[in-house]
Parts: C-alpha cells; sequence; structure tokens
C-alpha cells in the first residue's frame, strides 16, 4: 500500500497539473506566479482562490473595500503591489509576495489579525 502511495505521488509531481495545484502556488517564484495573475486565465482563479485561502488563513480581517476580494483593491493595489514586489525581489516567492502585501496592508490601518 505504501508502494502504491509513493509511486502514485511521485509520478504527480512529475504531471504539470500537479505544479499547477492552488496548494502550489505560493511556493512559486514570484514573478511565475504573477505571470499567471495578470492574465485572464483560468489559472487566474485558482491563483485568486489561493489569495483568499491565504489570508483567511492567517485570520487577516480587511477594512471595508480594502480587502483583495474588492475589485477596486484587487486591481489598483494588490496586482501593482505584488509587481513592484516581484520586480525588487526577482528571486522570492508568492508566499513572501503576500506576506509583504499583508504587513503593508497591517502598517496602513487597513487590516487586522483576528477578530
Amino acid at each position: 500500500l505504501l508502494f502504491i502511495l509513493f509511486t502514485s505521488t511521485s509520478v504527480l509531481a512529475q504531471n504539470d497539473v500537479f505544479h499547477q495545484s492552488p496548494a502550489i502556488y505560493g511556493g512559486w517564484n514570484c514573478n511565475v506566479a504573477l505571470d499567471s495573475l495578470n492574465k485572464k486565465s483560468r489559472g487566474l482563479n485558482n491563483i485568486t482562490a489561493w489569495i483568499f485561502g491565504y489570508t483567511y488563513g492567517k485570520n487577516i480581517q480587511f477594512k471595508k473595500g480594502k480587502s483583495p476580494a474588492s475589485k477596486t483593491e484587487y486591481k489598483d493595489v494588490l496586482v501593482p503591489y505584488l509587481t513592484e514586489y516581484c520586480k525588487n525581489n526577482r528571486d522570492s516567492t508568492f508566499f513572501h509576495a503576500m506576506d509583504s502585501y499583508v504587513d503593508f496592508k497591517l502598517k496602513q490601518g487597513e487590516a487586522v489579525i483576528g477578530n
């Protein structure tokens, strides 16, 4: 049974679909994830879902209109912020880019951790 489990995992890890899994986005190179974020594709929905899962998992509460769920916040703040971060930190991961974005929102007083 363990052999089957490890063999299946090994095969999946070599599959492109596995590497595009939403659970993996945080570990992507910042610019690779950002490229997908800027494209109007199916991957955009997966990355967007990852972003919301990330903020939910960290228990981040945004002020009204300041959440990345807001279309204007997403387009006018989140994407430009991540773009700038990734330009300045080419070897960073998307997870670290989101950490930086959350820190920025906390410092601006537009988000809090917890209730």
